[in-house]
């Protein structure tokens, strides 16, 4: 989503309500911006909290998403990309690609047309290569404090944070997403001057998150409407080796 963006679905939520003609770069950098402000208080789960649970019938969803968040938290080995597009203008597309390889480990590569950028976590010292530009490791406090919000304290990107209220994510239907069986739950608002609807995808028998989407479309009696959707599809289990640069 624009230059920085993509960190991911870390568990202080972030308010759907107060955020509905943002993208979720857009939520995600305010929230980053809030974090960089505030001390980072660890939180601690229990094994029952963290562990790999399944979804049964009658869970509350707001329930399962905070769990999925939760199980994210303690996981990795995983690979998460980001595809977004829209019809504003000539039309857009960007991707980014997270990966976590260990706890101290993480990648993150972000496309916006032909500007490219990458940034690596190895231990306590962040990296970042601008284009075509070498690597080079980063030492001043301000590009530390970007680092910082490319790559959360806890490893989980941010893109997909809402704080949904009780009743608004509703279960839909029980399906398979790449032979994984999955629950799908949505939320949707239809307000004075767009529609979004927000799909999340939540293993049905690990509570991980494997995709969600969101979808927004304006309305505008003067103007076309104009239309983007964002999407995170992560894999799990992969070996991910991220060493720090020669």
């Amino acid at each position: 989503m624009r230059a920085v963006f993509l960190a991911w679905i870390l568990i202080s939520l972030l308010p759907v309500a107060q955020s509905q003609d943002q993208s979720l770069g857009d939520v995600a950098r305010a929230t980053r911006a809030r974090q960089a402000t505030s001390p980072h208080a660890a939180k601690v789960f229990s094994n029952e909290d963290s562990g790999p649970q399944e979804i049964k019938d009658g869970d509350d969803p707001l329930e399962v998403y905070k769990r999925a968040g939760r199980a994210l938290l303690h996981d990795t080995m995983h690979r998460c990309v980001q595809e977004s597009t829209g019809n504003s203008g000539p039309g857009w597309k960007k991707s980014s690609i997270f990966e976590v390889g260990a706890a101290d480990r993480m990648r993150m590569m972000a496309q916006d047309g032909s500007s490219r950028m990458e940034w690596l976590l190895v231990g306590d010292a962040y990296y970042l290569k601008d284009n075509l530009a070498p690597w080079r490791k980063l030492s001043q406090p301000e590009e530390i404090a970007l680092a910082q919000r490319v790559f959360p304290g806890t490893g989980i990107p941010q893109e997909l944070q809402f704080r949904f209220e009780d009743g608004e994510l509703k279960r839909v239907a029980d399906q398979s997403l790449g032979g994984i069986p999955t629950v799908l739950y949505k939320y949707v608002a239809r307000l004075a001057d767009f529609d979004r609807t927000i799909s999340l995808w939540i293993g049905k028998n690990n509570s991980l998150p494997y995709r969600t989407e969101m979808r927004t479309e304006t309305r505008d009696s003067l103007t076309a409407p104009a239309s983007w959707q964002e999407a995170i599809t992560c894999t799990y289990g992969v070996e991910i080796s991220i060493l720090a640069p020669l």
